[in-house]
């Protein structure tokens, strides 16, 4: 029968050897395991809250221009232009110093009616509304035998007679002006701007001058009463019956005229 001391110290050995055999187990295994096969995805987390806004960047570059639009629709019209614009013409009413009171009409300026020297063969035809103060350029003193301009004297046997004839130079709206000899009325569409007598000078003279439409009811220029030989003249016109049909024209009555605007 074995001690119990004895006992003991086998039961220690034995203990021992267990544990030395475990340790030599171990080191010989390796220390990980095969990689497994990797896992499904896992599911969406849920939506962050937004996020404060970032500062303001800078200003980018111009970009290219567009391709031009459709033509946009009229405007309205705009206002009248400057009355220079507007289309008109000019007359000259001798025997006065206005133009009459019509729409449309306005006096440009007043003056004086000339022509050339009466016992003069030569110079001008015509009749001419001088200006009352003249503007001279460049001129030789002296007389030089030149044309010469004189005033035009009624010789009508009225009032005016002897006095010297004023004008008028008068501007219209309307684009046309005629003189019509032999009436005192204008065509229908026109208007009358004034009437009178056809006055030019007298026939014994050896000069020409044209024929005039002079106003019926004639002015004259303040001072010039005194009749004077070297001016030229206006006298009134008869129709010859031997020439002109007789009638409706008579010779023993004066031409009248109109002066006619449209």
């Amino acid at each position: 029968m074995l001690h119990s001391s004895t006992i003991l110290l086998l039961l220690t050995g034995l203990a021992l050897s267990v544990v030395s055999q475990e340790d030599t187990d171990t080191n010989n295994c390796p220390q990980n395991g095969v990689p497994g096969i990797p896992g499904v995805p896992g599911l969406h987390g849920h939506k962050g809250d937004q996020g404060v806004a970032g500062p303001t960047g800078l200003a980018g570059t111009t970009g290219l221009a567009g391709p031009t639009g459709p033509p946009g629709s009229p405007g309205p019209p705009g206002p009248p232009g400057p009355s220079q614009s507007k289309p008109g013409t000019t007359y000259v009413r001798w025997g006065k110093s206005s133009c009459r009171s019509i729409s449309g009409t306005q006096l440009v300026y007043d003056g004086i009616a000339a022509s050339s020297h009466r016992e003069h063969v030569g110079s001008g035809a015509n009749h001419l509304c001088l200006v009352k103060n003249p503007q001279y350029a460049a001129y030789t003193p002296g007389k030089q035998g030149y044309a010469q301009l004189t005033p035009m004297e009624y010789q009508d046997g009225t009032a005016v007679n002897n006095h010297n004839a004023p004008c008028a130079v008068c501007e219209t709206a309307r684009n046309k002006v005629l003189m019509i000899p032999g009436t005192t009325t204008c065509p229908s569409g026109w208007t009358r701007e004034y009437y009178g007598y056809i006055m030019t000078q007298r026939k014994d003279i050896h000069k020409k001058s044209e024929f005039i439409c002079v106003d019926g009811q004639p002015d004259s220029l303040p001072g010039s009463a005194a009749h004077t030989l070297i001016a030229g003249e206006l006298f009134r016109v008869e129709a010859v019956c031997d020439i002109i049909p007789c009638p409706p024209y008579n010779d023993y009555k004066e031409i009248t005229c109109a002066v006619c605007t449209k």
